[in-house]
C-alpha cells in the first residue's frame, strides 16, 4: 500500500496540468480475455479487496470505472462510497497530498486530502486480516470519524484521534475515513 501512495504521488506529477486519470476496476481487458471464473476483479482478488480498489481510486476524488456487473457483491460499498463523495466535498474534489502521513503499516493505504473547508484521512486495508494503524497527520483540531454505511466497512472499534493522529483497528480490507475542519 505505501508503494501505490509512492507510485500515485509520481503518477501525479507527471499528468498535466487540471488532468485526472480514470481508474478502471474491471474492464474489456479484464473481462473478455480471463478463463470463466476468473473474469471479474472479484473473482481474482476477493469482494472485499476489489471494494477496497474501489474505494482507493474513488476517494482520491478521482472517476473510477467498471464493467457491467462488476458492481456485483459491492454494491454496499459503491453506495457508501458515492453517498460520502455527493455529502463531503474534500472526498471528490479535495487535493491528495502524498506525504503528509506517516503510516505505522506499510499495508496501510493512507492519504490525506486537502479541500476549502475540511481535511480528510482516507485509510485503506489492502489485505484480508485487521491490522491496528497509528496515523500521524498535521497539527490541527481533532479529526472525527465518518461512518461509511456498508456493513463489511463497520469499524470495529473506537478510533483514538487527537490533532496530529488517529489510531484505529481497519477490518480486513476495510476502509476508514477521518474528517475535520480547517
Amino acid at each position: 500500500a505505501r508503494e501505490l501512495v509512492e507510485w500515485l504521488a509520481h503518477r501525479d506529477r507527471s499528468l498535466p496540468f487540471n488532468s485526472m486519470t480514470a481508474h478502471h476496476i474491471d474492464s474489456h481487458d479484464t473481462f473478455w480475455w480471463p478463463s470463466p471464473g476468473r473474469k471479474w476483479r472479484r473473482n481474482q482478488y476477493g469482494e472485499s479487496r476489489t471494494a477496497a480498489l474501489m474505494a482507493i481510486f474513488a476517494l482520491r476524488g478521482e472517476p473510477y470505472m467498471t464493467f457491467v456487473g462488476g458492481e456485483e457483491g459491492i454494491e454496499a460499498e459503491v453506495a457508501a462510497v458515492n453517498s460520502a463523495r455527493l455529502k463531503y466535498p474534500v472526498l471528490s474534489t479535495g487535493q491528495v497530498i502524498h506525504d503528509a502521513l506517516d503510516v505505522s503499516d506499510d499495508q496501510i493505504y493512507a492519504i490525506l486530502l486537502r479541500g476549502l473547508d475540511q481535511e480528510a484521512i482516507i485509510a485503506v486495508n489492502t489485505v484480508d486480516t485487521p491490522i491496528n494503524v497509528t496515523i500521524q497527520a498535521l497539527d490541527g483540531n481533532p479529526f472525527t470519524e465518518l461512518m461509511l454505511d456498508a456493513p463489511a466497512w463497520r469499524s470495529q472499534g473506537e478510533a483514538i484521534t487527537n490533532g496530529r493522529s488517529v489510531a484505529a483497528e481497519l477490518n480486513g480490507a476495510g476502509v476508514r475515513i477521518f474528517l475535520r475542519e480547517k
